[in-house]
């Protein structure tokens, strides 16, 4: 019993410190850079993570996101999505474009002799037969205003 209360004070001092101070650990989703002069934590801001005792905030890796601060993780994008930017939502993929995989930054414009006419896609159809099929304009992960062209072939 000795050893347990002797655990719970030891706990309490350090909580009593602050997170981020000496004996403490940094709460995930902050930064401690300053704890030595006594700062508060600060929150990890949008497209940053940090986990239980780092002292700084961690970039999401390309493909991943956060859009909220204080983040102990970075999400996925999913497929039919990008995501340009961590700090955002994920974009869907606009018309005539996909990606068929997760965790891309940048969907891919459907090939030559295909399309697609719905957002989020993660495939492009055969382009029908008597139809020729090809991108409006190129690829920008800037641009979404992507449209695909349908022209009959005579």
């Amino acid at each position: 019993m000795k050893n347990r209360l002797f655990i719970v004070v030891q706990i309490i001092g350090c909580l009593s410190q602050g997170f981020g101070f000496s004996g403490g650990l940094c709460p995930a989703g902050f930064s401690c850079r300053n704890f030595k002069n006594s700062s508060p934590p600060i929150p990890c801001p949008p497209g940053t993570f940090s986990v239980l005792g780092q002292h700084d905030c961690t970039p999401c890796a390309p493909g991943y996101y956060t859009n909220h601060s204080a983040s102990e993780s970075c999400a996925v994008c999913e497929a039919g999505f990008m995501c340009p930017f961590a700090n955002q939502n994920p974009v869907a993929c606009p018309v005539g474009t996909y990606t068929s995989c997760t965790r891309q930054s940048c969907c891919s414009v459907c090939p030559v002799g295909t399309y697609n006419t719905r957002i989020a896609s993660t495939d492009c159809e055969k382009c029908p037969a008597g139809a020729s099929c090809r991108p409006a304009s190129p690829p920008s992960c800037g641009e979404f205003k992507l449209e695909t062209i349908f022209r009959s072939v005579q």
